[in-house]
């Protein structure tokens, strides 16, 4: 049952990679990114195959993974080096405007499909 849990911590630690990487070097997701997004769900779901806990699994991950993001992309408020309130709600509004975006719907559909299939792979084999 335990590594249930750190699938899915890994999972979405790989996730919020791939993202950050996408919307800090190139604005958005590129057919490289969703690839990776599409290995990363592909393993995670053959791991754990068993097929609600992929579901369940996979919301998991996403939402960690969008957590992971706000906190990467508004760091500099977080840790006060952005002095002025005014400014540290700037920030926020931002990263909040740059996460969802690129993280939703594409991401996330692809990470539920991928999942789902490779849970699919790993029943099989």
């Amino acid at each position: 049952m335990q590594v249930k849990y750190l699938i899915i911590v890994s999972w979405s630690l790989l996730l919020s990679t791939v993202l950050v990487h996408a919307i800090l070097a190139n604005g958005s997701l590129s057919v490289f990114d969703c690839g990776l997004l599409f290995v990363v769900g592909f393993v995670a779901g053959y791991l754990m195959v068993d097929l609600e806990k992929v579901v369940m699994g996979s919301f998991l991950s996403f939402g960690l993974c969008v957590l992971v993001l706000f906190v990467e992309l508004s760091l500099s408020a977080v840790l006060g080096i952005v002095s002025r309130t005014a400014f540290n709600q700037i920030v926020y509004v931002q990263a909040i405007k740059i996460i969802f975006p690129n993280a939703f719907p594409a991401p996330f559909i692809i990470n539920i499909v991928s999942s789902i299939l490779g849970e699919y792979m790993g029943e099989r084999l």
